[in-house]
């Protein structure tokens, strides 16, 4: 998942086992989840390289010096790239992110409650709740039942009245 408005390049040759990258411009970039991110290489700014999979490990930190951003990764590079290479910080969801589409953050009530999603097109960038990924090719649906306060030892969800529509042209 890229974040937008990331797109920098390397200052510098990045060589295999290398952890640390000189780059352009970080200003952008999203500190707060910094070690939830990545660095992903070739990356084009009209979204043309989604998916993109030429992914470094998570970043471990990120700094400014002497007028160059310079990111250190959790683990050395695989590949090398050369100076100029394209840029961009990625969301690294290897892990598999989800889609949290209908009951999102949504505590289980003690009475029958519906709830329903329409996801539509596919999105240009980013991890959108209402389109589809770029890069999807399947899905698989996920119910994650009983968000409810711990102290409630009551939980159980009923489910019923399931049903999926692919509707044509829309």
């Amino acid at each position: 998942m890229v974040r937008k408005d990331s797109f920098t390049q390397l200052t510098g040759e990045a060589k295999v086992g290398d952890t640390v990258l000189k780059v352009a411009d970080c200003s952008q970039w999203d500190m707060k989840k910094l070690t939830r991110t990545a660095v992903a290489f070739n990356a084009e700014e009209d979204f043309s390289d989604l998916p993109n999979f030429n992914l470094s490990s998570p970043i471990a930190k990120l700094k400014k010096k002497a007028g160059v951003y310079e990111i250190t990764l959790k683990n050395p590079l695989k590949k090398t790239y050369p100076a100029g290479t394209k840029i961009s910080q990625h969301y690294n969801y290897n892990w598999g992110g989800g889609m949290y589409c209908a009951a999102s953050r949504k505590l289980t009530p003690k009475e029958w409650t519906d709830y329903s999603a329409v996801v539509k097109g596919t999105a240009k960038c980013g991890a959108p709740g209402k389109q589809f990924w770029p890069g999807t090719k399947y899905v698989r649906v996920v119910f994650l039942l009983n968000f409810r306060d711990p102290k409630d030892s009551d939980c159980q969800t009923l489910v019923d009245d399931i049903s999926f529509s692919l509707i044509e042209g829309r």
